[in-house]
């Protein structure tokens, strides 16, 4: 494969290689976001806040919220 973008190749399987010869390589990495984000949203104080409130302006000022 020729590498015009002058990338290097760590950088370039990234996006064209394949775990095993069948999983993108992008899986491990969508699947660690992917649990950050769901820790982050279930399971924290920020999470749950923003889960209760919204965007709704009206429940953040009867939370008590800024």
């Amino acid at each position: 494969m020729d590498n015009f973008s002058q990338f290097p190749p760590s950088f370039l399987y990234l996006g064209q290689g394949y775990l095993g010869g069948t999983v993108p390589a992008q899986t491990p990495v969508f699947i660690f976001f992917a649990a950050f984000y769901f820790v982050l949203l279930h399971r924290s104080i920020y999470g749950r806040a923003f889960r209760v409130i919204g965007f709704a302006s009206t429940a953040r000022a009867g939370r008590g919220s800024r």
